[in-house]
């Protein structure tokens, strides 16, 4: 079965933040018995980037294994696509927070 899954970060240097994610979802396939699926939400599901090396501008990353997690009983068969395009910037200092 394929699911829609939302592409998510963590670990951004503070002064940084993500302006677009292209694409914001993947597609990701998994094989298993039925049973395997018959309690299965999409939230189960869930891709985080580790992205604690970001840089400022438009970076492609891969997208491996390691960033899904998921329940056990599922074999995981394709990610598609493979590559996202990061747009990083720097975060927007507080104009309100000038003591």
């Amino acid at each position: 079965r394929t699911f829609e899954v939302p592409v998510n970060y963590g670990s951004l240097p503070t002064t940084l933040t993500v302006a677009k994610i292209a694409p914001a979802t993947v597609r990701v396939t998994f094989s298993g018995q039925r049973k395997a699926f018959a309690f299965l939400r999409l939230d189960d599901i869930k891709l985080a980037l580790q992205l604690w090396d970001a840089r400022k501008g438009q970076h492609p990353f891969f997208i491996t294994s390691t960033a899904l997690s998921y329940p056990p009983g599922l074999e995981l068969e394709e990610i598609e696509p493979r590559k996202v395009l990061l747009d990083i910037k720097d975060k927007p200092r507080d104009a309100n927070n000038n003591h």
